[in-house]
């Protein structure tokens, strides 16, 4: 599964984050701890959180960043006790725990997270990929539409659309799939993960020859570019179907 998601520039750090992020791609991120809104990697200006809670929160960003997502998440909990109020603290935990493969978790702090900011479209988009995680597309779906219709405009929106596109795909419904990623492209014609998903989606549908192209794309652009991981599916794929399209 393949999708876009990022944190709410609104809170001071400007979390942006491809979810589709394991820790390897975190680890990659050569030089920083998060990439910012632009999805370039270049450092965001720190947050300023006063107090334990803060600490505990500014703890955690750096075992992320480490990979260390276990002790990360011990930090997120201490900074929760201190101060329940914090959204940004369920968000990043949030992130955490599905990181790790514990959706269901990293749901919940969705949940909350939403509870305390409902008008924030990227917490809805960052719930929306759990949901697809557990294969609740048409829930994901549901938190997809909400994050674009409150805010068709935010930063990165796009990356909505992919996640969307995705999601219809998965669910047969190709042709809002294919006018979400067109959408995407057009708002970010330089997002990997658009070109991969909408290959991925050829490919279910056997149109092969189409997905060729986006595969390359996909290798070759780098706003934001694909995880290590995504990468050499991409390679893998596109290996087998230039092999098969030439003794076609």
């Amino acid at each position: 599964m393949s999708h876009n998601i990022r944190f709410n520039d609104k809170w001071a750090n400007r979390l942006v984050i491809n979810i589709i992020l394991t820790v390897a791609v975190l680890i990659s991120l050569a030089g920083c701890v998060y990439p910012t809104a632009d999805g370039a990697g270049t450092p965001a200006e720190p947050a300023v959180h006063l107090g334990e809670a803060g600490d505990h929160l500014e703890r955690g960003r750096a075992l992320i960043a480490q990979g260390q997502l276990e002790r990360a998440i011990a930090e997120f909990d201490r900074a929760i006790e201190l101060d329940p109020g914090d959204v940004e603290v369920y968000a990043t935990r949030g992130f955490a725990y599905i990181a790790l493969g514990q959706i269901e978790q990293g749901i919940a702090d969705y949940d909350t997270a939403i509870e305390l900011e409902s008008e924030n479209p990227i917490l809805y988009n960052d719930r929306g990929f759990a949901y697809a995680e557990l294969g609740k597309y048409e829930r994901a779906v549901a938190d997809y539409d909400k994050a674009i219709e409150l805010d068709p405009d935010y930063d990165n929106v796009d990356y909505a659309y992919n996640n969307r596109g995705f999601a219809y795909g998965s669910l047969g419904k190709y042709e809002q799939a294919f006018s979400d990623f067109e959408r995407a492209i057009a708002l970010n014609p330089d997002n990997a993960w658009v070109y991969y998903n909408r290959a991925l989606i050829h490919i279910d549908m056997g149109q092969s020859t189409n997905a060729i192209p986006d595969l390359e794309l996909s290798l070759q652009l780098e706003n934001p570019p694909l995880d290590p991981k995504r990468r050499a599916k991409a390679e893998e794929l596109l290996e087998q179907l230039q092999t098969w399209s030439s003794e076609a």
